[in-house]
This record gives structure tokens, sequence and C-alpha cells, in this order.
């Protein structure tokens, strides 16, 4: 429900106000009466509820968002400046609650209610089954925001901007609440220069450079806060079952906003009448006070699985981006060719912070820590196993150093520091999940009433560890390449014999695989009928098509899919069984009256 507004307070001078609220409401209940199913032969059946449930949940969610500003602009000859001052405000509440509960009194709807151990009907007080779920949560928190920013340009030639923000959240504890994030950037476009009036070949040509800082504060608002759990203690003679909370999960009070800062240069430049036109950019990005979910050890307390947030590191980004583009119109036929692409530098600066535990971060759990992030290293870097094919025979295996549980057609791992044993400290970097190089290539054609288009996207340079074999033995020949393991001398020093999980199945570069690829993303071909018979129809515009997405992938990855996602940098690139891109085919018809 947006309200909005402006005001001409001054001359020059123009005041905002706009207040947007968005909100919801939504209650659900369920009941299963208590029922029993007998087998042919009049036995019990698996299918028995024995006592009736009852479920009750209702969410709520409010969300309001109010903006202030006032803008100035003024023209002096070839001098332009605007400016702006902000203050905004936004608040965010919602709240979840579940209930459940069994041995309800009556299946009539009219005693559906969960009150503790008590249902209450007509003032009379009946017996209820006691409740055996219940959950109430949370989420409440709030911003406010101060901006400013400022642009001079001189006779559209020479830009200059610079802008602060002054952000709170009520997500970090007092004192830490507020970021300052300052950014300033210029700009010269040189195609406006006297000395370019003459260049018949140049249609644009602009160099920019900013540099700036930007906050993160996307953390659930809890994570400051240590977090209790409900439990069921017995006490007493007779095993008296009590209610209880115990400590959950830690908090974190000393949070601090994540900062991101970023330089960056570029190149716009148009030829021929901007038929052929591209932007070039070098940037340099610097991410500091990473809020990320660690494990924790276990003497502080945590459940298992239960992560704890810190501030944990910095990491570098460094790249080149450039986007390329064709256009030209040739009678009635034209086309539009396009490539982008985008390469890639990851590098962790420092780990630690104020996490207070080791000062590596571990993540990608499959059969232990599959990721290690280091210095020097990409986050989220794979750390394991480097291995040397398949131990043959018993004079091999004796002959190089191995570990107790290693055996004759299991994999040869490297004894990578040389110490002449295979150990713990033989782990190494085997590997990274991220890209050197992400690219992406369109085409687009018409002539006359017809349109074709299509689109290619890939990546090359990562790789991706296929957990699902580690967890998955190959005894079971889920996958393919089992065909071929190891059952007798020389039969394989690629695949190690099947087995039952163990020694082969700890985390090593066997799981790893390329995942670089080239997917055909889309394919369209189109109709639109003639202006003409549109006018007879009543018609501004009628346009059929047939298209087809994800049509085809061209991948060395054995899995499902090459592109694998995740939610933590440090636990990416790991395929658990990840379900795969769907190809999808479709007709559709664009009416416009």
């Amino acid at each position: 429900m947006p309200l909005a507004g402006g005001l001409h307070i001054f001359k020059d001078f123009t005041a905002k106000s706009s207040l947007s609220i968005d909100g919801s409401y939504n209650k659900a209940e369920n009941f299963t009466p208590a029922f029993a199913v007998l087998n042919y032969d009049g036995s019990p059946s698996m299918q028995n509820n024995l006592l009736s449930d009852l479920y009750k949940g209702q969410s709520d969610f409010l969300s309001w968002l109010w903006e202030n500003t006032v803008n100035y602009n003024k023209t002096i000859g070839k001098h332009s400046i605007q400016g702006l001052a902000g203050y905004t405000m936004q608040q965010v509440r919602s709240e979840y609650l579940n209930l459940a509960g069994e041995d309800i009194l009556r299946d009539s709807k009219d005693f559906w209610y969960i009150n503790g151990s008590y249902i209450y009907v007509e003032d009379k007080i009946d017996k209820l089954g006691s409740i055996n779920n219940g959950v109430d949560q949370n989420n409440y928190y709030s911003m406010l925001s101060y901006l400013f920013r400022a642009n001079y340009i001189y006779d559209n030639r020479y830009i200059v901007t610079a802008t602060f923000r002054r952000d709170g959240s009520s997500k970090f504890a007092e004192g830490n609440r507020y970021g300052n994030f300052p950014s300033f950037a210029a700009g010269w476009n040189v195609i406006n220069e006297a000395f370019m009036q003459n260049v018949r070949t140049e249609s644009n040509l602009k160099l920019r450079a900013s540099w700036g800082k930007i906050g993160n504060e996307k953390i659930d608002y809890n994570d400051r806060f240590s977090i209790t759990q409900n439990l069921i203690g017995v006490f007493g003679i007779g095993d008296i079952s009590y209610p209880g909370v115990t400590y959950g999960k830690s908090g974190n009070p000393n949070l601090i906003w994540e900062t991101t800062t970023q330089s960056d240069v570029g190149l716009e430049v148009g030829l021929l009448r901007n038929r052929l036109t591209g932007e070039f950019d070098f940037y340099n990005r610097v991410t500091s006070d990473i809020l990320i979910n660690l494990s924790t050890p276990g003497h502080q307390g945590n459940g298992q699985g239960q992560k704890v947030r810190y501030n944990a590191g910095e990491m570098l980004n460094r790249g080149f981006e450039f986007n390329l583009n064709w256009r030209e119109q040739k009678g009635d036929f034209n086309y539009s060719i396009g490539v982008l692409g985008s390469f890639l530098h990851n590098e962790v600066l420092k780990v630690g912070g104020n996490t207070g535990i080791d000062s590596l971060l571990y993540g990608g759990f499959v059969s232990g820590a599959t990721t290690e992030s280091r210095k020097g290293l990409p986050i989220g870097a794979f750390w394991g196993y480097k291995t040397d094919g398949i131990f043959q025979n018993q004079s091999e295996l004796d002959s190089y150093p191995h570990e107790s549980q290693a055996g004759i057609g299991d994999l040869r791992r490297v004894d990578v520091n040389n110490d002449g044993k295979i150990d713990g400290k033989d782990r190494t970097y085997i590997g990274s999940p991220l890209p050197d190089f992400i690219f992406g290539f369109n085409v687009e054609l018409g002539y006359k009433d017809f349109d074709f288009s299509f689109s290619l996207q890939g990546q090359t340079g990562n790789k991706i560890l296929n957990a699902k074999e580690i967890v998955r033995p190959d005894a079971y020949n889920y996958e393919a390449h089992v065909k071929d393991a190891w059952n007798g001398e020389g039969t394989s020093n690629t695949e190690p014999r099947p087995s039952f999980g163990g020694y082969n199945y700890v985390p090593s570069d066997f799981f790893l695989q390329d995942g670089s690829f080239l997917r055909l993303r889309n394919i369209v071909l189109g109709y639109s009928l003639p202006q003409k018979m549109l006018t007879r129809m009543g018609v501004t515009q009628l346009r059929v098509y047939i298209k087809s997405d994800n049509v085809y992938t061209l991948t060395r990855y054995t899995g499902y899919t090459p592109e694998i996602g995740s939610g933590s940098p440090i636990d990416n690139g790991i395929d658990r069984g990840v379900y795969p891109v769907a190809a999808i085919y479709s007709f559709g018809l664009n009416l416009t009256f």
C-alpha cells in the first residue's frame, strides 16, 4: 500500500515522502481422527492412528518502510548540480505459532481446541491428551538510515558523484548498530570533447572510475542472542516427567556490519553509430568482517548441527568484465550478436576475526570436513588427499607409504610432505569450487515478421565434489563408472575396488570432477501478425512463439547438473544430489489490444 507525494518547498528544492506497508495473516487447522485398519488376516495394520491428532498454526507478517528525501537541482550555464538528503525508517515484524496435540476429547469440530493439557468447553474442564509439539517463533527488527548524495556535471563532459550512507540495524547489539558507507565516482565523456568532433568512427567514448563501501546485515535477528530449547525431564519417585528448558545455541553479541570496499575502472565505447558497443571494467573488491555461520567446538555446548554466526575473515575478489554487442539492420533483416564474460580471482586474505575459535574455516562436511578457507587460497577451497592410482598387488602396497586400512585395490594416496607416511598432514589443497571464467553468448535474428533467438551460458575452471558418491558406496552400482572398478591386478588404475564405505571414501581428489560446462540456455522462434491484419482485427499486437529452455548441456561432470549452488561460501560446489535443471518446452501467445 504505497503512499507517495512530492512538494516544491523552495526554488530548486523538492521534498518527497513515501510510505509502503506490506502485511499478511495466515491460519491453518488440521484434525485426523483415531482409526484402525486391519490386514486381511485380521491383524493390526501399520496404517493405524490410535490417537486422534490436532494441529493448529498461525502466522502474521507486517513490514513498513517510510522514506523522506529532499532533492536539489540547479543548472547555471554549463554547470549542473544535483543533491539529495534523506532519512528512512523500516520495521519488520513476524510471528509463527505452531501447536499440536493428540487424543482429543471428541471428534466433533466444537471440541478442536489445544490448551495445555486441558480443553475448555462450556465452562467445563475436560482432560486433553498432552501436547507433543509446540513452536512459537518471532522475528522483529528495524533499520534507520541517513542518505546524502551530490552530483556535479560540467558541460556534459566531466561528472563527479559523492554519496554517504549511515545505516543502523537492530540486528546488532547496542554500540555496533551503525555503519558508515561512503562512495565516490567520476566520469569523463571523452566523446564530447572538441578534439573528438571530427572522429566519425566513434559514437561514444567514456571513461569512469569509482570507489565505495557498502554494508551487509542480512542475518537472522536472533543471531546475537543465546537460544534455549524445550525438553522433558524425569524427576522424583515414579519417574514423573516435567517440561523444562535447557541451553540450546550460543549467541554472539559482538557482531558488526559486514563491509565490502570496491574500486572500479571502466571504459564505454560505441563505434559506427553505436552498431558496435562495448563496456569493459576492472574491479577490486575486498569484503571484511564476513558474517558467516560456523561450527563450534563441542565444549561450547552447542548441539550437533548448530552453528554460530561470526564476523570471520577477509576476502578478495578481483576481476575483469566485458560486454560486447553488435547490432545491424539491412532492409527487412536485422540481427544482433552479444558476448559477455567475467574473469575472477578469489583469495582469502585473513581468517578468524572475532570468532574466538580456530583460525581456519572448515566447511562442506561430508564424511568429515571437505573445505578449508585458508589465507592465500579461494574461499571454500577443497581440502583432502591427492591420489595417484590404485594399489595393484602386495609388493606395490609394501613399497609405498600407506595407512594400515589400505589394501590391494584401494586408492593410493600421495605423501605430500614426503615424511614417509600417510596421515592427516598429507591433506592439501585439491581444487576450487569457484570458476575462473564465466561467459555468455546470445544471438537475435529478425526477418520481416519472424524473430529467432538463442543464448549460451557457461563457465570454466571450477571443481565439483560429487558428494553423493561418498554417501552411496560403489557396491550399490548407482554410478555407471562402477563397471570399471578394480577386480584384479591390472584391471583398473583409476577406479578402486567396490566397498561399503571406509578407506576409499575419505575426502580426496578422487571425488572431484571438472565443473566446466556450456549450456544452450534457450531458443525462441516467434511470428508477429502483419499490421494490416491486426488493424482489421482491432488488435494492437499478436505474436505467437515456441520456446525451449535448458535444451542441452555440454559437460564432463557425471552428476545430474554442473550448476551447484549453496547458501554458504564455505560449502560451495558440493553435489549432495542436487535436483537437475529441468528442460522446458513451451508455446505462447502475446496479445495486446
